[in-house]
């Protein structure tokens, strides 16, 4: 009994002295060793908080397009990272289209017909940006940003 309190002493006193990794282990002190971590981290991808920032960036409306095709022209950043950079890209490019064609298409119209195309011009730049939004919103709480029907043409 005695010589296994003197080890037991012995470990604590060496696991003081030093310490292994605080991050990768943790000590137990029933057995006085060194096991590895349970704690599950709150971010199930493992993602960095720069790499979320960024996916941030790539859906703001507009303006994201340009940090999200510079990311992938480059090949950099994690397969999520992609996958939102792909996503951004291919809905500010219909966005931009739709909105370049009605605002061409209301410039050669009358007037009655002119209002209607600028006002579906609003509303389809309104869905763009909500969309964005609620993707942000998916990207926040580690969700899928999967859209039905676009995520299959994204894959092609």
């Amino acid at each position: 009994m005695r010589q296994s309190l003197n080890t037991l002493n012995l470990n604590c006193y060496n696991a003081v002295i030093d310490p292994p990794n605080p991050d990768s282990k943790k000590l137990n002190t029933e057995t006085a060793s060194w096991q590895p971590q349970t704690d599950h981290s709150p971010d199930p991808y493992g993602e960095r908080p720069l790499q979320r920032l960024m996916m941030f960036l790539y859906l703001v409306p507009g303006f994201g397009l340009f940090p999200a095709i510079w990311t992938l022209s480059r090949g950099e950043g994690s397969r999520r990272q992609r996958q939102v950079g792909r996503m951004a890209v291919l809905l500010g490019l219909v966005w931009f289209v739709t909105y370049g064609a009605l605002g061409l298409g209301a410039e050669q119209m009358g007037e009655i017909t002119r209002f209607r195309l600028l006002f579906l011009d609003g509303m389809v730049t309104t869905g763009y940006v909500m969309l964005c939004f609620s993707l942000m919103l998916r990207v926040w709480q580690n969700k899928s940003v999967q859209l039905p029907g676009i995520s299959r043409l994204l894959k092609k």
